[in-house]
């Protein structure tokens, strides 16, 4: 029935001038191609419509045509389009026109990937054509577009170049852009790039708006130079972050595909070299540790999930510095490759991101390697993350006090080729022996050489509006430090998360600056893509509970969190003295394949007082005094 219909039209097409396209084009003839699927940003919240609206505002242009294949959402708000069919839409004349509505088709699949393409080029010929993937991404392990009605379905990139290639293109696409998160990476530059001459694409999760199409298309009507438009595109949508208080998580490249094979094999240099000497140098630690050190995308933490998405610069850099890794060619030849990108100013962000396993997945891991990008990268993978030791972390010492009597624990020397991560975990102790948490933290001192690591325990906390919050600290970096509170928005248990700017006035303070709401991963298993902005006047209660954190927050029955409600007044995050008498810490140390190992508990008896604390206290000085150690009795709901 399909292909009668295809042939119907085509006959009427070349009968009549039903479509705009129909005839000879012109030399300066151009067609944009939408993949749109809407998934649950549009059912929930109806994005995908509010981008065609966006489009439309736009003046059309007689030579050029935009082209929109919608599906994949369970729900459509806007535009009449139908849900329950796959639509193949033309924007002419200021409207949205309806041009071919097809039984529904698995937008997760390479097939229907195919179809649209061939159909495309065949009805829509142009002297120059770009290609969009409209919705979410979720980074190398998952891919691009989750189809909301089939489970969630994603194109794969190794379905993506599927697609493409059966598609059996005569000419390239001059850009191919995925408006989606997590996209900007070696893995999804693979997938297209016998398929485009450009990419552009994000490192960073795309807050919920996406583009900014009603600045951008002037540009792709008018530009003849492809390079252009990818500079539009990326200019406008961080003035459109900006715009909306979310440029840290603003980043967006132009990439040159034609160079894309002498960066994948200075990417392969820099890993060969790396696989040698951690054959004959204890430098995996190293290279863990650069990738923990190095510019994250997504999230990775043991709190909200992880993406496994990080800068490959910025890894190699940190690499160099702590194993010696060259990374001069990839230095050469990324400036080659990525030809323009935005991003906020505070972070390391290249242009440029890869997989790398931060928060263990075996399954994914394998998965990856199928993508088939580096064999050398491929056989670091399944030399260090395939093959699981029977022993990873090992205590040399559980706790004890040190000279400067801080709670200490030491690990064994070859604890450090697999050390991830060492959480600590501070409790106030009330009269009765209840426990709230304070801080979960990873600002830790750390003697690699003799792997002892201990807290200096301050007597301080962070409070929002003087009240004390459940912080949670999320990443760790040099310049940069990410943390989450559980808060309760608009009746949804969510994550209000801010952030440390270090050092900012030099006076070791930093600056704390309050990011918004953000809720995680979805029912998609992909990140969301709205980090909603905390304004003066909203309401939102604040919790404390234990960790991992109780999910019955409604019921007033539950005696294992409490609920603070206040008015947001515009006020940051602060330091503030804790005012308990007495306090409990343990650390946990983490590594590479996600496992925990938990130390002895220390008891603490707070000796300094408000004042003593608030003109904050020498470097290696404590503002309690370790009391008691005992063998972890972590608190129980």
């Amino acid at each position: 029935m399909k292909k009668r219909f295809f042939a119907l039209v085509t006959a009427l097409c070349l009968a009549i001038p039903l479509f705009s396209s129909c005839g000879k084009i012109s030399d300066t003839t151009k067609t944009l191609f939408i993949y749109m699927c809407g998934s649950n940003l549009e059912s929930k919240n109806g994005l995908g419509g509010k981008t065609i609206d966006e489009i439309l505002s736009v003046n059309s242009n007689p030579n050029t045509r935009i082209i929109i294949e919608t599906g994949g959402s369970k729900q459509w708000h806007s535009h009449n389009i139908d849900a329950k069919k796959t639509g193949r839409y033309e924007i002419r004349d200021g409207e949205l026109k309806l041009i071919e509505s097809l039984e529904m088709q698995n937008m997760g699949e390479s097939s229907t990937l195919t179809d649209f393409v061939v159909w495309g080029k065949k009805n829509y010929p142009a002297k120059e054509s770009m290609f969009i993937f409209w919705d979410h991404g979720g980074g190398s392990a998952y891919g691009v577009c989750s189809d909301e009605n089939y489970n969630y379905d994603t194109l794969s990139f190794t379905e993506i170049e599927k697609g493409f290639a059966d598609a059996k293109l005569s000419e390239k696409f001059s850009i191919i852009g995925f408006d989606a998160c997590l996209m900007a990476s070696l893995e999804s530059a693979k997938a297209v790039k016998d398929y485009a001459r450009y990419m552009v694409a994000s490192e960073e999760l795309e807050p919920g708006g996406g583009w900014d199409y009603s600045a951008f298309l002037p540009a792709f009507f008018q530009n003849n130079d492809p390079v252009e438009t990818g500079k539009v595109i990326c200019d406008s949508y961080l003035k459109k972050c900006q715009d909306k208080k979310r440029e840290r998580f603003c980043t967006l490249s132009v990439a040159d595909l034609s160079n894309y094979d002498k960066m994948l094999q200075s990417f392969e240099d820099a890993v060969k070299y790396i696989n040698q000497a951690t054959e004959t140098k204890d430098y995996f630690s190293s290279i863990t540790a650069a990738a923990d050190a190095c510019e994250h995308f997504g999230v990775n933490n043991i709190f909200e999930g992880g993406s496994n998405m990080i800068d490959l610069y910025d890894f190699l850099e940190k690499a160099t510095l702590y194993a010696g890794t060259d990374r001069s060619a990839v230095e050469k030849n990324i400036s080659s490759y990525i030809l323009y990108s935005v991003s906020d100013s505070d972070r390391s962000a290249s242009g440029l991101s890869f997989y790398y396993p931060i928060l263990y997945k075996n399954g994914e891991i394998r998965d990856y390697i199928n993508l088939g990008v580096s064999e050398q990268y491929n056989n670091y993978l399944r030399t260090y993350y395939l093959n699981v030791p029977p022993t990873t972390i090992e205590f040399l010492d559980k706790g004890h006090v040190n000279e400067n009597g801080a709670f200490e624990i030491t690990l064994s020397q070859g604890s450090k080729k697999y050390l991830r991560q060492i959480y600590y975990y501070l409790y106030e102790i009330d009269e009765n022996g209840k426990k709230t948490p304070v801080f979960t933290g990873l600002d830790m001192k750390k003697n690699w050489n003799d792997m002892k690591f201990s807290m200096d325990f301050k007597g301080t906390g962070l409070a929002l509006q003087g009240h004390e919050i459940d912080a949670l600290q999320a990443s760790d970096s040099p310049t940069y430090a990410d943390f989450i509170t559980p808060v309760r928005a608009d009746n949804q248990t969510t994550f209000l998360r801010f952030g440390l700017l270090k050092d900012i006035d030099k006076s070791g303070e930093g600056l704390y600056l309050v990011e918004g709401i953000w809720s995680g991963f979805d029912e998609s298993n992909l990140p969301n893509l709205d980090l909603h902005p905390l304004l003066p006047g909203d309401s939102i209660e604040l919790i404390k509970t234990r960790i991992p954190t109780s999910t019955d927050y409604n019921s007033d029955n539950n005696t294992t969190f409490t609920k603070v409600e206040i008015e947001y007044d515009g006020s940051g995050i602060s330091r503030i003295p804790l005012e308990g008498k007495k306090y409990e810490v343990y650390y946990t140390a983490i590594d590479i394949f996600g496992n925990f190992f938990p130390s002895d508990e220390a008891e603490i008896e707070m000796t300094k007082t408000k004042e003593e604390i608030l003109k904050k206290l020498p470097e290696n000085e404590q503002a309690g005094k370790i009391t008691k150690i005992s063998p972890l009795n972590e608190p129980q709901n």
